[in-house]
């Protein structure tokens, strides 16, 4: 039973590759992590837990134990914290004019709105038309090679403005990019955004290299995959009091430590961290 929630916007400012593994009749070796019924990207749960408690080893590891639990070396016991999926917000396409936006769609939204309640957060109205592409601003726009006919709509406005303003950090760095998001956040009918999100990720060839040689091995062309940067999700973290049977920290104070030990910190999530990939930005939504 957990007591207490956050709610943590990811930002990624670099690619991101959290891998499915091998590739089973697929033309990438190496996907990312799909959900199964929207194939929308995901960031697996573990893999944050994973990474936090990595850095968490590192930085503070008094209290490593009490949040995520004790290794088999140990005394063994549950941590207090468990994170969900990272759901999918918005996700960057390619423009022709603005040279990119946030993209997102009604399901994705209704999925952010649902689970936001989870932490006593209420996301604003959704917009109420449901078959069109939505702006702010309206007009058309082209996303990679298709064009898009765009109504303008103010509750788009309103919850635009409302996510950005939570999603960025503080930061005067993060200035414009949460005035784009404001006005560059665009709806698309949910095929439309599936689309994108199956074919506008980053595929990067990798050779493997022979250690004897140091020339490219045979048949060592592989190909990965990795979500682009400026890509956007929400996670819930919850807490329960600690359990590790010699200590009584409640919840709220599990949380209170965690929160300022990684609001608006980089972390590396997921593979291919000695090429720069995975750094993500942490920012908590405010109570």
């Amino acid at each position: 039973m957990y007591q207490t929630t956050q709610t943590w916007f990811l930002y990624a400012v670099s690619p991101v590759h959290m891998g499915a593994g091998n590739a089973v009749g697929e033309l990438v070796d190496s996907p990312i992590q799909r959900e199964a019924h929207t194939a929308y990207p995901v960031l697996p749960a573990s893999g944050i837990k994973g990474a936090l408690r990595h850095r968490s080893e590192a930085s503070d590891p008094d209290s490593t134990s009490a949040l995520y639990g004790a290794k088999p070396n140990g005394d063994l016991h549950a941590g207090s914290l468990t994170f969900t999926d990272g759901s999918l917000i918005a996700f960057p396409v390619r423009t022709l004019s603005g040279t990119f936006a946030y993209v997102t769609s009604l399901v994705a939204l209704a999925r952010i709105s649902r689970q936001l309640q989870t932490s006593q957060h209420t996301l604003p109205p959704l917009p109420s038309v449901t078959d069109k592409a939505l702006s702010v601003d309206g007009d058309a726009r082209v996303l990679e090679t298709l064009r898009f006919e765009f109504d303008a709509n103010a509750e788009l406005s309103t919850l635009a403005s409302w996510l950005a303003d939570r999603i960025f950090p503080a930061d005067p760095c993060y200035d414009y990019f949460r005035h784009k998001f404001s006005q560059d956040l665009l709806v698309l009918p949910d095929a439309d955004f599936s689309h994108f999100v199956r074919s506008s990720t980053s595929i990067e060839p990798h050779v493997r290299i022979n250690d004897d040689t140091g020339t490219a091995a045979d048949g060592g062309l592989f190909y990965v995959e990795n979500l682009p940067p400026e890509s956007v999700f929400l996670s819930t973290a919850m807490f329960s009091d600690e359990r590790t049977g010699h200590g009584d920290a409640s919840a709220e104070t599990l949380a209170e430590k965690f929160a300022d030990s990684l609001d608006d910190q980089l972390v590396q999530l997921g593979g291919d961290a000695t090429y720069g990939r995975g750094h993500v930005i942490f920012h908590r939504l405010g109570a």
